[in-house]
């Protein structure tokens, strides 16, 4: 995997967080509803990175499952915290930083358990 392709991701983050760091004030960094964030999204990094590289041709196993997997999942977080700020809550960046850090946790799981199940 190239940084060109994790580059536009790592740009939209850039963009979103300063805006939504802060969060709510009841928003802390460390808590069950962080857990849960980083929980879900390496279950669903891993669900999919697992499904698209069963599924792929061979010639895009290296790249495909990890490009599906990352931005899929980021995504669905994002989507999630686009929700809840359509439904009275609040945007939060912190959310979305768990949210990432499950998806490449779940992520890199899953790749060296197909890099080291296929040597």
């Amino acid at each position: 995997m190239t940084w060109i392709r994790v580059a536009p991701l790592l740009f939209l983050v850039m963009l979103v967080l300063p805006a939504s760091a802060k969060g709510a004030p009841t928003d802390r960094w460390v808590g069950t509803d962080k857990w849960m964030h980083g929980a879900m999204s390496a279950s669903i990094a891993q669900l999919t990175f697992l499904t698209t590289d069963a599924l792929s041709p061979e010639e895009q196993r290296s790249y495909l499952p990890v490009t599906v997997a990352v931005g899929g999942t980021f995504l669905i977080g994002l989507g999630k915290e686009g929700m809840d700020a359509m439904n009275g809550g609040t945007f939060s960046g912190k959310d979305l930083l768990w949210d990432l850090g499950g998806t490449l946790l779940g992520t890199g799981i899953s790749w060296l358990m197909v890099f080291l199940l296929t040597q």
